[in-house]
C-alpha cells in the first residue's frame, strides 16, 4: 500500500523548510519597507532653503524650496574675515545687515583684487555661508544647520582705484550638518581662502 505525500517525513521537513523561507522573505520585505517609510518621514522634514534677492543684489531673502515647511526664524553666519557676526533671519525669510554685510564684502575683494585702468573687469564668484534655521512642519518643530553657497558677480570699473560692486544672485544648498554639531565660523574663512576645499561624499539617489 502506498503512502500518502503527507506521511512521507523528508516532503514533510522540505514543506517546514520552504515555509520558514518564505515566512524570511517576507520579514525582509516587510523591514525594508519599513526602513523605506522611515527614510521617507525624515526627508519630507529636512529643510532646504533658497535665495529670493532684492535691491539690485544688495539684499536677499531665504524660504523653503517646498510648501510644506514654515520657517519660523534663523541666523546666517559669514566667514569672518568677510563679516565677523550673524546676520539674523525673521520670520519672514529677509537676512538682516545685508548692506553692512555687502559694503565688508567689497572691501575684502577690493584687497584682493586691484582695478585695472582703461579695463572692466567682471566675474561670478561665491562665499560660503551656513545658515542655523527653525522652522516648522505639520505642527512639529525642527532645527537645521547647513552650508550654503552665496553667488554673486563682481564687477570692477575702468578707473584707477575703482572699487568693486557686488551683485548677489544665488544660493545653493551644499551639504547639512548632523545633530549637535558644533560648527565653527573659522571653518569658513579656511574654505574661502582656499585652505581646504570642498568635499562632498558622493550620493545617490
Amino acid at each position: 500500500m502506498s503512502k500518502s505525500i503527507f506521511e512521507n517525513p523528508i516532503l514533510s521537513f522540505a514543506g517546514s523548510i520552504i515555509a520558514v523561507v518564505i515566512s524570511i522573505i517576507g520579514l525582509v520585505f516587510a523591514y525594508q519597507a519599513y526602513e523605506l517609510s522611515v527614510l521617507q518621514y525624515k526627508q519630507e522634514r529636512l529643510l532646504i532653503l533658497k535665495g529670493v534677492f532684492g535691491g539690485k543684489g544688495k539684499s536677499f531673502s531665504v524660504a523653503s524650496v517646498t510648501d510644506q515647511a514654515h520657517f519660523l526664524r534663523g541666523e546666517a553666519y559669514f566667514p569672518p574675515s568677510v563679516h565677523n557676526a550673524p546676520a539674523p533671519i525673521d520670520s519672514s525669510g529677509m537676512v538682516w545687515h545685508m548692506g553692512s554685510v555687502v559694503n565688508e564684502l567689497e572691501e575684502f575683494i577690493g584687497e584682493k583684487v586691484k582695478s585695472k585702468e582703461g579695463f572692466v573687469q567682471i566675474s561670478n564668484g561665491d562665499i560660503p555661508i551656513v545658515i542655523k534655521s527653525y522652522y516648522a512642519i505639520k505642527g512639529e518643530a525642527y532645527t537645521d544647520t547647513s552650508l550654503y553657497m552665496l553667488g554673486m558677480q563682481v564687477q570692477i570699473g575702468e578707473k584707477e582705484y575703482s572699487a568693486p560692486e557686488v551683485s548677489l544672485n544665488s544660493l545653493n544648498f551644499i551639504q547639512r550638518f548632523p545633530l549637535g554639531y558644533e560648527f565653527n565660523p573659522k571653518e569658513l574663512d579656511v574654505i574661502i581662502n582656499n585652505e581646504k576645499g570642498l568635499y562632498l561624499l558622493p550620493r545617490r539617489p
